[in-house]
C-alpha cells in the first residue's frame, strides 16, 4: 500500500444497502473524485488511487465491468456484483464507490511541527 493509499477502520459489513455501482455511477458529485475501496483484512477498506478510480469509473458508466493492473496482478472488477477478481487466482472481494474531496485523497503535510 503506498502512501497515498489508505485503509479505512469502517467495517466492510457497515454497508447498509449493496446497490450495483453501475447503478448509481452516473450520480456525479460536483467537486467530489469517485474512489474506489476495496474490501480490506479485519473489515477494512483499501483505496485505491485516482487515476485508477477515474478509469474505472469511466468503464462502470458503459460497462458492466472494468479491468486494472496493480503491480503483476491483474483484477476484473463486476459493477453489477460490487466484486473484485484476481485473475490469476479467482480470489474475490467486494467494492464500493465513494465520493471524496481532493483533500481527502492527497493529504498534503504542511511541515510545521508544534513548538514544545
Amino acid at each position: 500500500m503506498s502512501k497515498r493509499q489508505k485503509a479505512s477502520k469502517k467495517p466492510a459489513a457497515e454497508q447498509l444497502a449493496i446497490v450495483p455501482i453501475n447503478q448509481v455511477a452516473s450520480a456525479e458529485q460536483p467537486g467530489l473524485i469517485p474512489i474506489f475501496a476495496v474490501a480490506f483484512r479485519g473489515g477494512m477498506w483499501w483505496h485505491m488511487d485516482a487515476a485508477t478510480s477515474r478509469q474505472l469509473y469511466e468503464a462502470s458508466l458503459c460497462t458492466s465491468e472494468g479491468t486494472y493492473t496493480e503491480g503483476h496482478r491483474t483484477y476484473i472488477v463486476d459493477f453489477n456484483a460490487n466484486e473484485q477478481r484476481n485473475v490469476a487466482n479467482n480470489r474475490r472481494r467486494t467494492v464500493r464507490l465513494m465520493w471524496m474531496g481532493p483533500n481527502e485523497i492527497d493529504p498534503a503535510w504542511t511541515g510545521q511541527i508544534p513548538k514544545s
